[in-house]
């Protein structure tokens, strides 16, 4: 397993996607934006977005980074019954798809792999889900040496292609609109928190914070309100694993509905 992607690195590949998402028309560029920034991030061979249509029998593929030349094929679609089964199973899961081995995973045994005029030796299939559906999933591949990420960066990958799918689905960008994105910033942190601040100082829909609940437990606290504290500033697990690991996290916050 390659050592994984610096803090940095892996903020700033979902704030770039992130910000295109958000300014570019072109949502196939969104794509194609989202495909170079993770594969960069990763260190992958390729990296395609395949979005999946309304009847969730076909995934395309909407745009890609470093494709080999052999593989370059215009509107290329694949059902989605000849996607290995290991792709089809996890997807029903809303999960991520690691394979170190890809020739030793019999669960990628499938016409579409084999049809392939390469055949890689590493991939990792990550789903953009939204709304509890999965929209799509941009896949990665190593077709030389292999490849095992950590989480951290699989999640960085999940989350870029949550965004291209958004970008690329105009109703759910409709829907979207309202909601926030809140950055939490690991104390120690301080100098990423002001560069965010600045950063998004007129975006009314990102909020960037830090986390302050240490600095309150060490100022003495009494137990009544730190109890109280505590309930109103819960973190998920996601969450605190995110801020312990890479020392920030990234939360879409919903507006209220009745």
């Amino acid at each position: 397993m390659q050592p994984p992607a610096s803090r940095h690195a892996a903020l700033a590949t979902v704030l770039s996607v992130t910000e295109a998402a958000r300014a570019l028309a072109d949502a196939r560029e969104v794509a194609r934006r989202g495909a170079r920034a993770v594969a960069h991030l990763l260190g992958a061979d390729t990296a395609v977005y395949f979005a999946l249509d309304e009847t969730r029998q076909q995934a395309t593929a909407v745009a890609g980074y470093r494709v080999p030349a052999e593989l370059q094929q215009p509107a290329y679609r694949i059902a989605t019954a000849d996607v290995p089964p290991v792709l089809r199973d996890a997807g029903r899961r809303s999960e991520p798809v690691i394979a170190a081995a890809v020739a030793d995973d019999p669960g990628f045994e499938s016409g579409a792999l084999r049809s392939l005029p390469r055949a890689p030796r590493s991939m990792v299939c990550a789903p953009a889900v939204h709304g509890g559906v999965v929209r799509g999933a941009l896949v990665l591949f190593w077709w030389e040496r292999a490849y095992e990420p950590g989480a951290d960066d699989v999640r960085v990958a999940t989350t870029v292609a949550t965004w291209i799918a958004l970008a690329l689905d105009a109703t759910a960008v409709a829907v979207v609109a309202p909601n926030r994105t809140l950055f939490i910033i690991a104390r120690h942190n301080e100098h990423l928190y002001r560069s965010l601040r600045r950063t998004f100082e007129d975006d009314q829909t990102v909020t960037v914070i830090l986390d302050r609940r240490a600095a309150e437990r060490r100022a003495g606290a009494s137990a009544t309100e730190l109890e109280r504290r505590g309930r109103e500033r819960r973190l998920t697990p996601d969450v605190e694993t995110q801020l312990r690991r890479r020392g920030w996290a990234v939360v879409t916050v919903k507006p209220f509905r009745r």
